[in-house]
């Protein structure tokens, strides 16, 4: 069985068919998936063509696969001699064909099996089929050579702007009010918004009873003040007391108005206004952002200066790097930064929005590290405060070497592995020797050539078929 594989722009064409004997029919299992996202072709017509010259001495057609991926064309091969294969695929937005080059047509099966005696064994290596392929998340590309980014190593914790952050604490001693306004963490404040009311603690011998009282009192008393005054005001307007009597009943209106707005305040801040608890001294937002932590709940008493809440805006961070004592002596001016986070590396550099704060002059004595805080903007809700991750800040330096992407590499019991493609099913175990790392990519320093093409997703599915053939390669179903 002979097998080729054969890649375009549009498309990866994997085909094994046997030695091709005039006048004898010939079955191709040919596979077709796309490039841009590594899926089976699912339609479309696929063509064999055998070719001399300008034209076609035999051909077979199939106008859809046989199951997703899959086609099964039948040519009855044409008198013995050298022929083009080519194979053509035809959709409904596109064709597509594949040149393959030349192949024999023998004579007779004796002489076809006589020709095929010095053929390698096609099954050599790692095998892993297409149908294995298209049912995970697998893709091969070529290797090439990109710009690369020099780094240094940094552990690094996330922080949030001092500016974009605060702990909201206790005005007064109180309780908190079990009314519906404290907030609940995750939840977006705006500055000014009321986060919790606290209902102030009073002195041993007040209740509410007495807050009453002396807020009738000087209702009271106010009332009073403010008749008074507009009599005063009368008789010193027809000429009849002096102007020392006026400002004496304005004095006392002022001095009385101020008592009653105070009580009015200490009865509100305590107790019920219209039939609804909204007493209570209001704590508000001082920043816009999320609630982050509540240390406190409802019911609780608290001394001022007592930390509540904690809010931050988290939509930009700080990344905050300790560069080592040796590691500064080639860090002149820190370009960006990349970390590791849940979902692969984060980039802060200038083109995804970040900059550079600031960039320790000083090597702390203790820890023999010099600070480089990096701000950038944080649309990931995973990434979180205090967060600590592994950095890496960029020297400046750049060069063009060969790179692969991270994901292609295998750490195989302290070795580093990647999976070369010999054919459509077949894979070859190939150590490398690696150089700088940028982000999803990293620099082969040996191993590889530049247009070989390697597993850059699923790598470790065919480590396993590579370890446990039985069970993870089976043959094909056709």
């Amino acid at each position: 069985m002979r097998v080729v594989t054969h890649v375009t722009d549009g498309s990866e064409l994997f085909v094994e068919f046997p030695s091709l004997v005039a006048g004898h029919h010939a079955r191709f299992i040919v596979h077709f998936k796309r490039t841009s996202d590594y899926r089976a072709v699912t339609e479309g017509q696929v063509s064999v063509l055998l070719g001399q010259a300008d034209t076609y001495a035999a051909s077979a057609t199939v106008e859809a696969p046989a199951r997703p991926g899959v086609f099964l064309p039948t040519l009855t091969a044409p008198v013995p001699g050298t022929y083009d294969l080519i194979l053509t695929l035809q959709t409904a937005d596109d064709g597509i064909a594949h040149e393959l080059g030349p192949v024999e047509v023998h004579a007779s099966h004796e002489v076809a099996k006589a020709a095929a005696g010095g053929v390698a064994d096609a099954d050599e290596g790692i095998r892993f089929l297409k149908e294995q392929q298209w049912q995970t998340d697998f893709r091969v590309d070529p290797v090439g050579s990109r710009q690369l980014q020099a780094s240094v190593r940094a552990p690094a914790t996330l922080r949030a702007d001092s500016a974009r952050e605060a702990q909201v604490v206790a005005p007064v001693d109180g309780w908190i009010t079990a009314a519906g306004d404290l907030q609940a963490p995750g939840l977006q404040v705006r500055q000014g918004d009321t986060l919790l009311r606290i209902v102030p603690r009073l002195g041993e011998a007040t209740d509410h009873a007495t807050l009453e009282a002396e807020a009738a009192r000087a209702r009271a008393a106010f009332r009073f003040a403010q008749n008074e005054l507009a009599r005063i005001r009368g008789l010193f307007e027809q000429g009849v007391i002096a102007e020392r009597r006026l400002q004496a009943a304005r004095a006392d209106y002022e001095s009385a108005r101020a008592a009653h707005d105070a009580a009015s305040r200490r009865l509100e801040q305590y107790g019920k206004v219209s039939g609804e608890q909204t007493g209570g001294v209001v704590v508000p937002s001082p920043i816009n952002g999320e609630v982050a932590r509540v240390y406190v709940g409802a019911g609780s008493y608290v001394s001022a200066g007592t930390p509540l809440m904690y809010v931050v805006d988290r939509r930009e961070l700080w990344l905050e790097a300790q560069v080592s004592e040796a590691d500064t002596l080639t860090l002149d001016a820190p370009t960006g930064a990349w970390f590791e986070a849940g979902a692969g590396p984060v980039a802060v550099t200038p083109e995804t929005g970040a900059r550079l704060v600031s960039y320790g002059a000083r090597i702390d004595p203790r820890t023999r590290t010099a600070p480089v805080i990096f701000a950038f903007p944080s649309p990931d809700p995973r990434l979180r405060i205090g967060q600590y991750v592994e950095a890496r800040i960029y020297t400046g330096e750049e060069r063009e070497a060969l790179a692969i992407p991270r994901s292609a590499v295998i750490d195989d019991t302290g070795s580093d592995v990647v999976f070369v493609q010999r054919d459509g099913e077949h894979f070859e175990r190939r150590l490398v020797t690696l150089g700088i790392r940028d982000g999803d990519w990293v620099e082969v320093i040996d191993g590889l050539t530049s247009g070989e093409r390697i597993v850059t997703r699923g790598a470790y599915l065919v480590h396993l078929a590579a370890s446990v053939p039985a069970e993870v390669g089976h043959g094909h179903a056709h």
